[in-house]
Order: C-alpha cells, then sequence, then structure tokens
C-alpha cells in the first residue's frame, strides 16, 4: 500500500521561548486566559485520525483539536540481549516533545497542563525553572507520560505471543493543547493495530477537569479540557480503558475531589472513552477501504 502523507491542521510556527516574559505573562494574564468554552462540558473537540502515515512498522497521527501527537511502532524485533524476557516480548515507550517548541513552565509547575501527575522528584526540579533545568524539565514530563502511556497499553498487548522480541513506541507531541496523555494513548493504540500487533482490544483514552463555574460557584465537568482549561483546574481525572472489555488499564487524578464528584468525573470519562473508541473503529475501517486512510469527525 503506497504511504499516505499527513497533512496536518491548525498549525502554527512557535515563537522563541523566553523564560522571564512566561514567567511575568503567567502572573499578570490569569484573566485573560478565561475564554469561553466554544462546545458543550461533555463535548469533545474536532478529531482527526490518520494511520500509516510513516515508512515504520506501524504509524498514526492524532489531531485532538490543536494537540497533534504522532506514534511510530518499530518492531516487533528479536533481541539477544539479557535485559529481555525470553518467554514474553517487552513493550517499550518513548515520548519525545518537539524540540524548539518553546515548552510552557506553567505546564511543569502545576502538571495539569499535560493532563497528569508529576512524580515528587519531578515536581521539586519544576519548583525551580531556571533556564539551566528546562531540557531536564521536559525530560521528567516526557518519561512520566512514556510510563502512563506504557502502563495504559500493557493490558491489552498479549507479550507471551512474542517471545525474545521488543516491540517499540515511538511517540512525538508536535503540538500540546491539553488532553495530551489521552491523545498518546490514542495515537499508540492505533499505531499498534496498523503495524498488525496482535491485541485484545484497542484502548482508548478521555481527560476530564474539574472547575468552579464563575456564574453559579458549584463544580463543573469538562471534557477534553484545553490548555488553559487545565491550568484553571482544581481537579483532572485520565482514564484509559480497554471498552468491549469494559476493563480501566489507567486511572490518574491531580489535585482533590469528593467522592461524589471523583465519580461523576470518572462516569464522564467512560462516556469519552466509549465514543472515542467508535471512532478509532472507523479510522480502521476506513483505512482499510481503497483510498480511505483517514477520519475527521466533529461530536
Amino acid at each position: 500500500m503506497p504511504r499516505n502523507y499527513a497533512s496536518l491542521s491548525n498549525c502554527y510556527k512557535p515563537l522563541p521561548f523566553n523564560l522571564a516574559q512566561s514567567q511575568q505573562a503567567s502572573t499578570t494574564t490569569t484573566v485573560s486566559k478565561k475564554s469561553k468554552r466554544d462546545r458543550a462540558s461533555h463535548e469533545l473537540r474536532v478529531l482527526r485520525l490518520e494511520l500509516g502515515i510513516t515508512s515504520a512498522t506501524g504509524s498514526a497521527l492524532v489531531e485532538l483539536g490543536h494537540t497533534k501527537v504522532l506514534c511510530q511502532v518499530i518492531g516487533p524485533t528479536t533481541t539477544s540481549t539479557t535485559t529481555v524476557n525470553m518467554e514474553e516480548g517487552t513493550l517499550e515507550c518513548q515520548v519525545q516533545y518537539v524540540p524548539n517548541v518553546g515548552y510552557p513552565i506553567t505546564s511543569l509547575v502545576g502538571a495539569a497542563a499535560s493532563g497528569l501527575a508529576l512524580s515528587s522528584e519531578t515536581q521539586q526540579h519544576a519548583q525551580q525553572p531556571t533556564s539551566g533545568r528546562i531540557n531536564t524539565q521536559i525530560g521528567g514530563v516526557e518519561k512520566e507520560l512514556a510510563n502512563q502511556v506504557l502502563s495504559s497499553l500493557a493490558a491489552a498487548v498479549p507479550l507471551k505471543a512474542y517471545p525474545k522480541n521488543v516491540i517499540q513506541l515511538q511517540l512525538t507531541i508536535l503540538q500540546d493543547d491539553g488532553s495530551v496523555m489521552s491523545a498518546c494513548t490514542i495515537a499508540a493504540s492505533l499505531a499498534l493495530v496498523n503495524a498488525s500487533i496482535e491485541v485484545y482490544d484497542m484502548v482508548t483514552s478521555a481527560t476530564v477537569a474539574v472547575m468552579n463555574d464563575e456564574d453559579t460557584t458549584q463544580p463543573k465537568l469538562l471534557a477534553d479540557p484545553t490548555y488553559s482549561e487545565l491550568e484553571q483546574a482544581d481537579a483532572v481525572v485520565t482514564l484509559s480503558l480497554l471498552a468491549n472489555w469494559k476493563e480501566v488499564t489507567l486511572w490518574n487524578q491531580s489535585g482533590r475531589l469528593s467522592s461524589t464528584l471523583a465519580n461523576e468525573a470518572i462516569s464522564l470519562c467512560r462516556d469519552g472513552c466509549r465514543s472515542m473508541h467508535k471512532f478509532m473503529r472507523n479510522a480502521l475501517l476506513d483505512f482499510e477501504e481503497p483510498g480511505g486512510q483517514k477520519t475527521t469527525t466533529q461530536t
């Protein structure tokens, strides 16, 4: 099958990163960030899914609004290293932000912009956002993302079917406008299927932000939050799910929630996962048809 050349939508060229301006902006422009949401609280952003766009064994591109993630699958490849399990295969994951995109310092301090909870060690480094530590801090976020994506997908791949083999997931974050962990999980799941890797089911993921409503002062839930919404959120819940099996593979929460709000957030995440699973399935069906190699939908 000829390679499908992907075309990114809504792209922009990032400005040079200036640490001093970023810190000043984060403390003086809080009000301007509170823009009105242009969709219902339970609605997802415009979605675009493409498969088989590189020469790798399998690949997928996911655009969730302005969040764009590319995943490539390398393998399965046989290896003789002693670190590889001889009775079953090994699944590896690497996440990397596109260099020189001006990664926001606020996402390192709050960790909400990426939709994940950083480890205590990463948070300690993030508290001192000096220019000499920017790359180290970004590396910490990338490692956290890789670990969470790996945890989400581990239950879906029967590694015993690939003894002495390594399957590598290479994720590249082209743009991050919120819910990036969910986008990474979706891209990785589609890329595995595109690479003809055996899976029990496609893993899908959804993110929900919890924040106070300015009009009613009551907590409200926002599905598929953007970067600015995540910065304002009091709590963020991310759920990865095997939809057909109804099995949760990852549940991540940052911020405190009452049991009632937590259950409501999880329920909304489940609804988002089920909807996303349908779109992923349609993307695979379209890819198998002649000339049909992408799916774009609005929910």
